[in-house]
């Protein structure tokens, strides 16, 4: 964004490169990922050993040129048995050596008759390579759309050996598939060595720019904040931020204000790829953030403690509120609070900066996975008549299992599944060796939920119980095994369709 007193406009690439980050990441999930710096060749005397062992003294890691290969006259990859031992690679170039979109290499099974454009597909499906016309921003900063894909061998037949060049002193063959780009000019809405906006207008929110359609649409986002709050959008006005402050508007536009950073944005509708506003909220280290997003749109929580990344898809409010707990809340319906400590890091930033960064996951378990932990309810409290299980924990932004730290705790709040009843239930947690507590839960009936407290995550069940067949008395206390282990039986065909979905509800009868 740019400064009123003449500072040059800076660029933010804060949300950009926390996205660009997690997508480098994500290509190393699918199928067997190799990086180039990960192969290490081995010390062999001729081509033939290097073919028929893997078992030979590793040197030192494989070059770039090595793992490209060349191939000549008569290097061709055998296309014997013997080869069972070769490892074909294939490896996606994706052009950028400033620090962007980063090449990545698969091995490759020649009898499933897959082509390039098979795998292509396969890898596009995972999330990480690019559809045509997608546009990448380099580590340069630099734009650049995807035009498609070459190679030395065809796109579309089946890969064979022969398409494979030997790489350099080691037992792998390597074939190379590169992207193709074309440059994309910045798109840039202000006038010419100017702090003003080109000539634009506003209706319902929709900032547009007629002399210049192809800026696109630019949607309002109005920020109200509570008291104690400040706001930063450390951007400018380059396609990959795409923010425009109100306090760069005509000043007798009505949306105008002279203040940087009062509340008043507007954020790029056609984004053209996976790019983010970046509002930077600061608050009290003893309060917790709540955001509403009243529009459509889509906040991520990948960028910081104290960042909302934001996209729209139209214009939209977001009200922003300060309280005690931090609140999480999932697509199941399921809520978190945690109380806030008030402690500060050594960076200052209070506990609710980590804890709203979370998400909670609240699955049904059933089958196997469920079937020990029904055995352990049914085993220790007769009466049960029918009962979900779940896995409830937290994840951090990059899907890994958060603990709850020692001495802390947080209430959970679950919507009470369709075959349960308000009445008589119970949650129960179950343990890594079988043990069972009845986590004393409180019930809402007229809400239909049920929350309890707990200070660690694993597997808990909730569960109709007889009341003359209740045996627990507080969450500290165990309860008695009363019986055989029971019959694991699906609470009905009702229930079974949810498993389309991964949610599995089971019901659980003890044997008489």
């Amino acid at each position: 964004m740019r400064n009123r007193k003449g500072v040059q406009r800076v660029v933010s690439v804060v949300a950009s490169l926390a996205l660009a980050t997690s997508s480098i990441a994500a290509c190393l999930a699918p199928a067997t990922a190799w990086a180039e710096d990960e192969i290490e060749t081995l010390s062999v005397e001729t081509e033939t050993d290097a073919a028929n062992t893997l078992a030979a003294d590793i040197t030192t890691p494989g070059t770039e040129a090595d793992s490209k290969g060349t191939q000549g006259e008569n290097e061709t990859a055998p296309e014997t048995e013997a080869d069972a031992t070769i490892t074909y690679l294939v490896w996606f170039r994706l052009g950028d050596s400033t620090g962007g979109p980063t090449d990545y290499g698969i091995d490759v099974d020649l009898s499933q008759g897959k082509t390039l454009n098979d795998l292509v597909a396969e890898q596009r499906a995972e999330g990480v390579l690019y559809d045509a016309g997608d546009i990448e921003m380099f580590g340069d900063a630099s734009l650049h759309r995807f035009v498609g894909w070459e190679s030395t061998a065809p796109l579309d037949e089946p890969l064979e050996a022969s398409d494979f060049a030997p790489m350099t002193n080691s037992a792998y063959y390597s074939l190379d598939i590169t992207a193709i780009w074309e440059d994309v000019d910045a798109v840039d809405p202000w006038m010419p060595n100017s702090d003003r906006l080109l000539p634009y207008t506003i209706e319902n929110g929709v900032m547009t720019f007629p002399q210049n359609p192809e800026l696109g649409e630019w949607y309002q986002l109005t920020v109200n904040k509570a008291d104690g709050m400040t706001l930063d959008v450390p951007g400018g006005s380059a396609p990959w931020t795409m923010t425009i402050d109100a306090c760069y508007l005509d000043s007798d536009d009505p949306l105008y204000n002279p203040e940087p950073n009062s509340g008043v944005y507007f954020l790029r509708g056609d984004r053209g790829g996976d790019y983010y506003t970046s509002l930077w909220v600061s608050y009290p280290a003893d309060k917790a953030l709540s955001y509403q997003l009243n529009g459509t749109g889509t906040i991520l929580r990948t960028g910081g403690p104290q960042v909302l990344s934001i996209q729209l898809d139209s214009p939209a409010t977001l009200d922003l509120t300060l309280s005690g707990e931090t609140v999480i809340t999932n697509a199941q319906g399921a809520t978190l609070t945690h109380t806030v400590s008030g402690a500060v890091d050594a960076e200052g930033m209070g506990d609710d900066g980590l804890w709203s960064m979370l998400s909670l996951v609240t699955n049904w378990l059933g089958e196997d996975a469920a079937a020990a932990a029904g055995d352990a309810v049914n085993t220790a409290i007769q009466g049960v008549t029918t009962m979900y299980v779940y896995d409830i924990h937290l994840e951090d932004p990059n899907g890994a299992e958060f603990a709850i730290p020692a001495g802390d705790q947080v209430t959970v709040t679950l919507p009470i599944p369709e075959k349960l009843s308000a009445e008589n239930l119970h949650v129960f947690h179950v343990a890594d060796d079988g043990t069972v507590t009845d986590m004393n839960a409180t019930v809402d009936a007229a809400a239909g939920t049920v929350s309890f407290t707990t200070s660690h995550f694993s597997t808990f069940v909730l569960a109709n119980v007889a009341p003359q067949q209740t045996a627990a008395t507080n969450a500290s206390e165990t309860l008695t095994a009363t019986g055989d282990a029971s019959l694991i039986a699906c609470a009905g065909a009702a229930l079974s369709g949810l498993a389309g979905a991964g949610l599995v509800a089971m019901g659980f009868k003890r044997r008489r």
